[in-house]
């Protein structure tokens, strides 16, 4: 169960891998960051160097992978680090990467939760910041929709349907 309080991880930690959808090596390192900070990524590789902050506001695609952006700066294929973030309680890092898109290393978070594991998280001294929903809400676009109603405690339940693709098919969880 995630607690109350902010949290980071104690110190950094590296990974590297090859990008899902360019076929390229990526470097990527996550730093501790100080409380309030957010999780803010930051291209190495790009001249701006401008800080993209993980925001639902700075969502710029959700074809093929989550991707985040500011102005020109984009990163992509996020998901499996932000999941692995949430699962650890880790509200505050920097996350350094020389591509356009993060390491895809096994297709899940479990590489990341386990490296990020290993270094430790370090509860900090500022209540975490919560969104409580307190009336239905739903998104439709064509086929696809989300539907998030007002509860008590995280519960959820999701499906996809690939028709086209053995690969991935039809899946569906529940969590509680």
């Amino acid at each position: 169960m995630i607690g109350k309080y902010q949290g980071t991880i104690k110190s950094k930690v590296a990974f590297a891998g090859v990008g899902l959808h360019s076929g390229k090596i990526v470097n990527l390192e996550v730093r501790p960051a100080c409380a309030n900070t957010g999780i803010i990524f930051l291209r190495t590789d790009t001249p701006s160097g401008r800080p993209i902050v993980a925001h639902p506001y700075n969502v710029t695609s959700t074809e093929l992978c989550t991707s985040i952006g500011d102005g020109d700066d984009r990163i992509g294929t996020i998901e499996h680090l932000m999941a692995a973030f949430y699962g650890l309680g880790i509200d505050n890092a920097f996350v350094l990467v020389d591509a356009g898109e993060l390491p895809i290393l096994d297709g899940s978070a479990a590489p990341f939760v386990d490296k990020l594991k290993e270094v430790g998280t370090e509860v900090q001294p500022c209540l975490r910041k919560v969104l409580v929903i307190k009336k239905p809400i739903e998104v439709q676009n064509g086929d696809q929709f989300i539907r998030i109603d007002p509860w008590q405690s995280l519960a959820f339940e999701c499906t996809i349907d690939f028709e086209n693709s053995s690969a991935i098919g039809k899946q569906s969880a529940i969590g509680i």
